[in-house]
Order: structure tokens, then C-alpha cells, then sequence
């Protein structure tokens, strides 16, 4: 009996953890684009390091979720995840 209950939640695990995958995209993969924008490859992006960016410039308080100053990977990846995944207009 005590396999049976284990097999479910074993699979409900692994669909857990897909889907909090798809959720957070790029979240451990640091994009091109990041690299590029933070020039002194601290990996975290200030927001004078975002002014040469259009795109990121005019978001980036949006994007600083923990309102550090900064945008680490896991806010820039929210943010380039929801520019890439707009509708077009």
C-alpha cells in the first residue's frame, strides 16, 4: 500500500517542478542580453548600466521587483520573458 501512495507523489512532484520551470523562464541561465547591458559584469545591472537599453531603460522600476536598485537574473529574465511574450499590436 505504501508504494502505491508514493508512486502519485512522486508524480505529482515532477509535474510541480516542470511546471515551476516553465514558469520562471531563463531564471538560471543568464541571457546575452544581460551580459551585454552589465557593463562591469557584476552580475547584477544598475539602473544607469540599463539607460543604454530602450527597451529596459523605461521599465526598469517595474523590473526591480525587491526594490534594490539593481536587477538581478531572475528580474531581468521576468521582464525579457514578458517583452518576448507580448501580443503584437
Amino acid at each position: 500500500m505504501k508504494k502505491m501512495l508514493l508512486i502519485p507523489a512522486l508524480t505529482l512532484t515532477a509535474a510541480f517542478v516542470n511546471t515551476a520551470a516553465i514558469a520562471e523562464p531563463g531564471a538560471d541561465t543568464i541571457s546575452p542580453a544581460f551580459k551585454l547591458i552589465d557593463a562591469d559584469h557584476d552580475g547584477m545591472i544598475s539602473k544607469s548600466e540599463a539607460e543604454v537599453s530602450q527597451t529596459l531603460a523605461p521599465v526598469f522600476d517595474q523590473a526591480d521587483v525587491n526594490r534594490d536598485g539593481m536587477l538581478d537574473t531572475a528580474e531581468f529574465a521576468r521582464i525579457e520573458f514578458q517583452e518576448k511574450h507580448q501580443p503584437e499590436q
